[in-house]
Protein backbone atom coordinates (compact mmCIF):
# COMPACT_ATOMS: atom_id res chain seq x y z
CA UNK A 1 0.00 0.00 0.00
CA UNK A 2 1.46 3.50 -0.50
CA UNK A 3 1.09 4.58 2.57
CA UNK A 4 4.78 5.38 3.00
CA UNK A 5 4.14 9.38 3.34
CA UNK A 6 1.47 9.49 6.25
CA UNK A 7 2.21 9.04 9.66
CA UNK A 8 0.89 7.37 13.07
CA UNK A 9 -2.80 8.77 13.66
CA UNK A 10 -3.42 10.48 9.51
CA UNK A 11 -7.31 10.09 8.30
CA UNK A 12 -7.03 8.78 4.66
CA UNK A 13 -9.46 8.07 2.16
CA UNK A 14 -8.87 4.76 0.68
CA UNK A 15 -10.49 2.17 -1.80
CA UNK A 16 -10.33 -1.15 -2.73
CA UNK A 17 -11.98 -4.71 -2.28
CA UNK A 18 -12.18 -6.36 0.95
CA UNK A 19 -10.66 -9.91 0.65
CA UNK A 20 -10.95 -11.14 4.43
CA UNK A 21 -13.69 -10.44 6.51
CA UNK A 22 -13.96 -11.70 10.18
CA UNK A 23 -16.76 -10.34 12.59
CA UNK A 24 -15.94 -10.44 16.22
CA UNK A 25 -17.31 -9.51 19.45
CA UNK A 26 -14.96 -7.38 21.84
CA UNK A 27 -14.28 -8.76 25.25
CA UNK A 28 -15.61 -6.02 27.14
CA UNK A 29 -18.53 -5.15 25.79
CA UNK A 30 -19.29 -7.52 23.85
CA UNK A 31 -20.11 -5.33 21.03
CA UNK A 32 -20.05 -6.46 17.78
CA UNK A 33 -16.43 -5.62 15.30
CA UNK A 34 -14.88 -6.85 12.15
CA UNK A 35 -10.97 -7.36 11.37
CA UNK A 36 -10.51 -7.16 7.46
CA UNK A 37 -8.06 -7.26 4.96
CA UNK A 38 -8.01 -3.86 2.30
CA UNK A 39 -6.92 -5.09 -1.33
CA UNK A 40 -5.83 -2.49 -3.51
CA UNK A 41 -3.81 -2.45 -6.67
CA UNK A 42 -0.48 -1.82 -4.44
CA UNK A 43 -1.30 -4.31 -1.30
CA UNK A 44 -3.00 -5.53 1.32
CA UNK A 45 -3.26 -3.56 4.84
CA UNK A 46 -5.63 -4.72 7.43
CA UNK A 47 -8.03 -3.06 9.08
CA UNK A 48 -9.85 -2.75 12.09
CA UNK A 49 -13.56 -1.91 12.36
CA UNK A 50 -14.66 -0.84 16.16
CA UNK A 51 -18.08 -1.12 17.33
CA UNK A 52 -19.12 2.79 16.86
CA UNK A 53 -17.75 2.53 12.66
CA UNK A 54 -19.24 -1.44 12.91
CA UNK A 55 -22.45 0.24 13.85
CA UNK A 56 -22.06 2.81 10.59
CA UNK A 57 -20.91 0.70 7.89
CA UNK A 58 -21.71 -2.93 8.63
CA UNK A 59 -23.93 -3.37 5.57
CA UNK A 60 -20.98 -2.74 3.70
CA UNK A 61 -18.44 -5.31 5.32
CA UNK A 62 -18.86 -8.17 3.11
CA UNK A 63 -15.91 -10.35 1.52
CA UNK A 64 -15.59 -9.35 -2.03
CA UNK A 65 -17.17 -6.32 -1.57
CA UNK A 66 -15.58 -2.69 -3.15
CA UNK A 67 -15.38 0.27 -0.77
CA UNK A 68 -14.09 3.36 0.16
CA UNK A 69 -12.74 3.91 3.41
CA UNK A 70 -11.99 6.93 5.60
CA UNK A 71 -9.86 5.42 8.19
CA UNK A 72 -6.91 6.46 10.93
CA UNK A 73 -3.02 4.74 9.89
CA UNK A 74 -1.96 3.18 12.85
CA UNK A 75 1.74 2.51 12.90
CA UNK A 76 1.99 1.69 16.69
CA UNK A 77 2.29 -1.99 16.13
CA UNK A 78 4.83 -4.27 13.98
CA UNK A 79 2.59 -4.03 11.45
CA UNK A 80 0.73 -1.08 9.85
CA UNK A 81 -3.25 -0.98 10.45
CA UNK A 82 -5.81 1.08 9.59
CA UNK A 83 -8.79 1.94 12.14
CA UNK A 84 -12.13 2.79 10.09
CA UNK A 85 -13.75 5.36 10.92
CA UNK A 86 -16.56 5.55 7.84
CA UNK A 87 -17.02 3.87 4.79
CA UNK A 88 -19.25 3.85 1.41
CA UNK A 89 -19.51 1.40 -1.33
CA UNK A 90 -16.80 2.25 -3.57
CA UNK A 91 -20.14 2.96 -6.67
CA UNK A 92 -21.72 5.50 -3.91
CA UNK A 93 -17.97 8.01 -3.83
CA UNK A 94 -18.56 9.78 -6.68
CA UNK A 95 -22.34 10.91 -6.36
CA UNK A 96 -22.03 11.50 -2.34
CA UNK A 97 -17.92 13.07 -2.52
CA UNK A 98 -17.72 15.02 -5.07
CA UNK A 99 -17.59 18.63 -4.48
CA UNK A 100 -17.17 20.29 -7.57
CA UNK A 101 -16.19 19.32 -11.54
CA UNK A 102 -12.86 21.68 -12.74
CA UNK A 103 -12.05 21.99 -16.60
CA UNK A 104 -8.74 23.38 -17.32
CA UNK A 105 -8.98 25.30 -20.84
CA UNK A 106 -5.51 26.79 -22.37
CA UNK A 107 -6.87 30.26 -24.45
CA UNK A 108 -4.14 29.08 -27.30
CA UNK A 109 -6.00 27.51 -30.05
CA UNK A 110 -9.50 27.92 -27.98
CA UNK A 111 -12.27 28.23 -30.16
CA UNK A 112 -15.80 28.90 -30.36
CA UNK A 113 -16.97 25.47 -31.73
CA UNK A 114 -14.82 23.96 -28.92
CA UNK A 115 -16.62 26.22 -26.33
CA UNK A 116 -20.33 25.19 -28.03
CA UNK A 117 -19.30 21.57 -27.12
CA UNK A 118 -18.48 21.78 -24.18
CA UNK A 119 -21.66 23.66 -23.51
CA UNK A 120 -23.59 20.52 -24.93
CA UNK A 121 -21.73 17.96 -22.77
CA UNK A 122 -21.84 19.84 -19.77
CA UNK A 123 -26.07 20.56 -20.63
CA UNK A 124 -26.12 16.95 -21.28
CA UNK A 125 -25.40 15.78 -17.57
CA UNK A 126 -27.15 17.86 -16.01
CA UNK A 127 -26.92 17.24 -11.77
CA UNK A 128 -26.12 19.27 -8.84
CA UNK A 129 -22.62 19.59 -8.81
CA UNK A 130 -20.50 22.79 -9.89
CA UNK A 131 -18.44 23.06 -12.73
CA UNK A 132 -16.16 25.47 -12.66
CA UNK A 133 -13.37 26.22 -16.18
CA UNK A 134 -10.06 28.12 -15.85
CA UNK A 135 -8.32 29.45 -18.47
CA UNK A 136 -4.74 29.27 -18.78
CA UNK A 137 -3.23 32.02 -20.61
CA UNK A 138 0.31 31.36 -22.29
CA UNK A 139 1.98 33.45 -19.51
CA UNK A 140 0.69 30.68 -17.01
CA UNK A 141 -1.85 32.76 -15.55
CA UNK A 142 -5.03 31.35 -14.81
CA UNK A 143 -8.52 33.17 -14.48
CA UNK A 144 -10.93 30.75 -12.70
CA UNK A 145 -15.08 31.30 -13.92
CA UNK A 146 -17.77 29.13 -11.97
CA UNK A 147 -20.41 27.98 -14.76
CA UNK A 148 -23.59 29.08 -12.92
CA UNK A 149 -26.72 26.60 -11.91
CA UNK A 150 -27.88 25.99 -15.65
CA UNK A 151 -24.58 24.00 -16.20
CA UNK A 152 -24.10 21.71 -12.73
CA UNK A 153 -23.52 18.50 -13.92
CA UNK A 154 -24.07 14.96 -12.42
CA UNK A 155 -20.32 13.31 -12.19
CA UNK A 156 -19.88 10.32 -13.76
CA UNK A 157 -16.91 8.33 -15.57
CA UNK A 158 -18.87 9.21 -19.13
CA UNK A 159 -18.95 13.34 -18.16
CA UNK A 160 -15.07 12.76 -17.70
CA UNK A 161 -14.31 10.73 -20.68
CA UNK A 162 -16.58 13.04 -23.00
CA UNK A 163 -14.86 16.04 -21.85
CA UNK A 164 -11.16 14.41 -21.86
CA UNK A 165 -12.16 13.16 -25.73
CA UNK A 166 -13.00 17.21 -26.47
CA UNK A 167 -10.47 19.12 -24.53
CA UNK A 168 -7.47 16.10 -23.51
CA UNK A 169 -6.14 14.40 -21.05
CA UNK A 170 -5.72 15.71 -17.69
CA UNK A 171 -7.94 18.72 -18.46
CA UNK A 172 -10.82 17.75 -15.94
CA UNK A 173 -10.33 17.25 -12.00
CA UNK A 174 -12.66 16.21 -9.43
CA UNK A 175 -12.40 18.01 -6.12
CA UNK A 176 -14.15 15.97 -3.10
CA UNK A 177 -15.59 17.32 0.09
CA UNK A 178 -12.83 16.68 3.32
CA UNK A 179 -15.94 16.25 5.71
CA UNK A 180 -17.25 12.61 6.30
CA UNK A 181 -18.11 10.31 3.81
CA UNK A 182 -21.56 10.11 4.74
CA UNK A 183 -24.12 13.48 3.63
Amino acid sequence: MGLKNFKDGDLISIGGILNKVKLTTTKRTGERMAIVQLEDLTGIIEVLIFPKAYALISKYIKADSMIFLKARLSTREEETKLIAEDALPLEDVQDKMTASIDITLATIGLNKKTLESLKLILSEHKGSIPAYISFKTPENKKLTLATGEDFNVQPSIELINELEELLGEGTVSIKTTQNSTRQ
